[in-house]
């Protein structure tokens, strides 16, 4: 999407008209893709299952070229919104997420189950604890980026400058000289 922007000059040709269509396309094919995947019988596609997984691929890439157009094509609302700072900081700790969630919700389903194992088979005890692990587990990834992945990854006094690395020949003759 990245190429086809710079190489066809769309970040020109795009306005918040095109946000409004990404927007509606977007909120189109979330429904149609369940109706693809959950009850293809609805489409009259049952007979036809490759067909089904073609009709849910074009979707997809197409949803997804759009919705990425409008955000690094443009400077109106989708880009506005995906440029969010709160929005920034949760992509660039996703990686703590993705280690530390599964182990933050196992600790969480853990005690919970010991203090009050009924609670969650009731409406208002699910969302309390989709609540809860959510913040929880975002509050652990919190602190994993910034205590490791930040001071370690996204340092850039740490890294080594081009000045600083060794060619295979030098490398070669310092490992002849040790031994």
């Amino acid at each position: 999407v990245y190429e086809a922007v710079k190489n066809f000059r769309l970040h020109e040709k795009t306005t918040w008209k095109f946000d409004i269509f990404a927007l509606l396309l977007l909120f189109n094919a979330l429904p149609l893709t369940f109706l693809l995947l959950e009850s293809p019988e609805k489409l009259n596609l049952t007979n036809y299952p490759h067909l089904t997984n073609v009709f849910h691929l074009i979707l997809l890439f197409v949803t997804f070229f759009v919705l990425v157009l409008a955000c690094i094509g443009s400077k109106t609302l989708l880009k506005m919104i995906f440029s969010w700072t709160p929005l920034r900081w949760l992509g660039n700790m996703s990686y703590s997420y993705y280690l530390i969630h599964g182990f933050t919700l196992q600790c969480l389903a853990f005690v919970l189950l010991k203090i009050a194992p009924q609670t969650i088979e009731t409406s208002f005890g699910f969302w309390a604890f989709m609540i809860i692990s959510f913040t929880l587990t975002w509050i652990s990834s919190t602190i994993l980026f910034v205590a490791v992945e930040k001071p370690f990854s996204l340092d850039n006094s740490s890294k080594v400058s081009a000045k600083e690395t060794v060619s295979a020949p030098k490398f070669a003759k310092i490992i002849e000289n040790e031994q």
